[in-house]
């Protein structure tokens, strides 16, 4: 895959920081999107892990009192910002408190395996979206047709929190990565049957 780097360019989201959990078998997979989303925004953080109970700089951030932690994860409790107005949105963390929201990063099964393996982040209150579109990964499958990989939930709770021209750049660089792929496995299919 060719580096996308370049295309980058990076910002920063006004109301929320965005930290990246990374199960480790992302961390290896040059098609993971959690590092993309991290380089486009620079105030968020990527960690990678299975188990973030007593990750250092996961429980810095949990409890420094300056912030509201919570973490997306659909949930049976978690909060739909889909549903909700702009104001109550703007109003999901306490007044004075910084708001941190926390991104699982890996397949569903990994996903729900990280969130039991780290009771501080499942005791975090849950915000959720309604996916309006399924995912455009063309090569990696999704469960069930409105899940989508992590840099699609970025820009679609970016899109509901804080809509900014510069979103567009996400799905920009997921799309151009889903199109080369897509384009080596052409090639390498063609190749294939040459031999």
């Amino acid at each position: 895959m060719s580096c996308y780097c370049e295309s980058v360019r990076p910002f920063r989201t006004s109301g929320f920081d965005l930290i990246f959990l990374q199960h480790p078998h992302e961390r290896k997979r040059t098609v993971g999107t959690a590092r993309m989303a991290h380089l486009c925004l620079e105030n968020s953080k990527i960690f990678t892990g299975m188990n973030f109970d007593h990750h250092r700089q996961v429980e810095e951030l949990i409890h420094d009192p300056a912030n509201y932690c919570m973490v997306l994860y659909p949930g049976p409790r978690a909060i739909n910002v889909s549903l909700q107005g702009a104001a109550e949105n703007r109003a999901l963390a306490p007044a004075g408190k910084k708001l941190v929201i926390f991104l699982i990063d890996g397949t569903w099964s990994c996903a729900k395996k990280m969130i039991k393996c780290s009771p501080n982040i499942m005791s975090l209150p849950q915000i959720c979206f309604t996916p309006y579109r399924g995912s455009e990964y063309q090569f990696r499958r999704q469960p069930l047709p409105n899940y989508v990989s992590t840099i699609e939930a970025t820009y679609q709770l970016l899109e509901i929190l804080e809509p900014s021209p510069q979103l567009g750049q996400l799905l920009e660089l997921f799309r151009a990565m889903v199109a080369r792929q897509v384009e080596q496995s052409k090639k390498h299919v063609v190749r294939s049957l040459r031999l």
